[in-house]
């Protein structure tokens, strides 16, 4: 008796080497799309420095994450930067306040 799966790994073998998958291949004309992200570490690195600077106090334990400045949730809480120079220096908001003031900062400013 044959090998079922002998003939089945041979069967896919054919078929893997036999399709073309098509890769886009960047040409030297088109610079790489960047997300809105990726433009926005881009262009402030400062604020990059200062998030990872927080990041890695609040990893090692220098730092401890405290309830929003405005309601007192504990919940999804951030530090905000009121000043990139002092990473350490943040007010803690939570996702909802925070969002308001970087709304708030983008009208006055």
């Amino acid at each position: 008796m044959e090998n079922p799966r002998a003939e089945e790994g041979a069967r896919a073998s054919k078929l893997a080497g036999s399709s073309k998958i098509s890769t886009p291949k960047p040409t030297g004309s088109q610079p790489p799309k960047l997300s809105p992200q990726a433009k926005w570490k881009a262009a402030n690195p400062k604020a990059v420095w200062a998030h990872v600077a927080l990041k890695s106090a609040l990893r090692r334990g220098l730092i401890e994450r405290q309830p929003c400045a405005v309601c007192g949730t504990t919940r999804h809480v951030d530090g905000h930067h009121p000043d990139y120079d002092q990473p350490m220096a943040v007010v803690w908001l939570c996702r909802a306040h925070h969002v308001a003031v970087h709304r708030q900062r983008g009208r006055d400013g």
